[in-house]
């Protein structure tokens, strides 16, 4: 074990990224309107179905799109197993911008062969006030930039034998 964490700086990078941002996660950034509306939406959808809406959008007929239900989803689940507290809905952010780092990592490390360089990259990446934002509001964006990191690794991974079927593949995911 204390050889794979040396071998593998970036886990234990991860896990003081991730205990330090639980410490402020609650309290910072302050709280966005945004955070509060999406979370009382899911709060709607969880008493009233999932084509639960605002009121204020009543008056047209509304289509949502699929990320928006993706979310609201993972907001329910969450919801009911640490209750409605900003807290809650913002740790969906935070698990997602972990992973996000991880795979800033990946990516680095599959185009520059360096595991140092790799490293300082996602270290980078995680320090950015616009990342840290993204990685603690209870917002859709974070799950978005995992999702395209995701894609953009496995591009990388497969560059040199990518097909139809891998396109097919990031297609669908994205």
């Amino acid at each position: 074990m204390k050889a794979f964490l040396k071998n593998n700086p970036i886990l234990i990078y991860l896990f003081l990224y991730a205990v330090i941002s639980l410490l402020f996660l609650g309290e910072f950034p302050f709280m966005h309107s945004d955070e509060s509306w999406l979370s009382g939406l899911t709060v709607s959808m969880t008493e009233n179905g999932l084509s639960s809406t605002e009121s204020f959008f009543d008056l047209l007929p509304r289509y949502p799109h699929a990320i928006k239900i993706l979310f609201h989803l993972i907001q329910i689940v969450f919801l009911h197993t640490f209750g409605n507290s900003l807290f809650s809905f913002r740790l969906i952010s935070l698990l997602f911008g972990v992973m996000s780092v991880y795979l800033v990592y990946l990516i680095g490390f599959k185009l520059l062969s360096k595991k140092i360089m790799a490293f300082l990259l996602a270290v980078m990446v995680s320090l950015d006030i616009q990342f840290i934002y993204a990685s603690h509001f209870a917002r859709q964006e974070i799950i978005l930039l995992t999702g395209m990191l995701f894609i953009l690794y496995i591009i990388i991974k497969n560059a040199h034998s990518f097909s139809f079927k891998h396109a097919v593949l990031t297609g669908t995911i994205l």
